[in-house]
């Protein structure tokens, strides 16, 4: 079951297979949830929540924290954080996931990884992340200035920060929440979250 929180400034389709357990608060007008339940929906909430995620989308646009300029491709890396527990990774254009990632927390369990681009996010088909010596999903967040999409079978931890609209194909798995400023959230068929 889905049962994290998805916000989205347009519209959210979840695909056949994929359901929503707590109502994520959508606050979309128009909602294509193939075959799963229908939910209430829940636009004053959704207001407040929309407005609290696009200032924490601006504030991780601009942390004034340590920056390591990494290489577009993301896969087969493993990045770390610095002795405070934090680190931002960020690119000039775009990042590529192909392959693992691995976030090492450092047997610190409050570490914090903010991973952003200016432009996008895509994450290739089987695509991972993966997350060792203490590192979480609740404080992982990919942020970009565009869109985040993962293929088939991908499996993403972390929370997904879109300015534009995010996507994860079918058969995906994700532990995090997913936020679309301006756009649309996709999930394809058969899409879980990890427990």
């Amino acid at each position: 079951h889905v049962s994290e929180s998805f916000i989205a400034g347009s519209a959210i389709v979840l695909g056949a297979g994929t359901s929503g357990n707590v109502p994520p608060l959508l606050g979309a007008e128009t909602i294509a949830k193939g075959n799963a339940d229908a939910e209430d929906i829940n636009l004053s909430s959704y207001v407040a929540q929309m407005t609290d995620s696009t200032i924490e989308l601006a504030e991780l646009k601009a942390l004034p924290f340590d920056e390591e300029t990494t290489d577009r491709e993301l896969g087969a890396k493993t990045l770390f954080v610095n002795e405070g527990g934090d680190f931002v990774y960020t690119s000039e254009t775009f990042f590529t996931l192909s392959g693992t990632l691995t976030l090492d927390g450092e047997n610190n369990v409050d570490s914090v990884f903010i991973i952003r681009t200016p432009k996008y996010i895509s994450a290739s088909a089987g695509g991972s992340v993966n997350l060792i010596n203490g590192a979480s999903a609740e404080k992982v967040f990919f942020v970009t200035g565009s869109y985040f999409s993962a293929g088939a079978g991908a499996k993403v931890q972390g929370n997904i920060m879109a300015t534009s609209y995010a996507t994860l194909g079918a058969g995906s798995t994700f532990g995090g929440n997913i936020f679309s400023k301006d756009g649309y959230i996709t999930l394809g068929a058969n899409v879980h979250e990890v427990p």
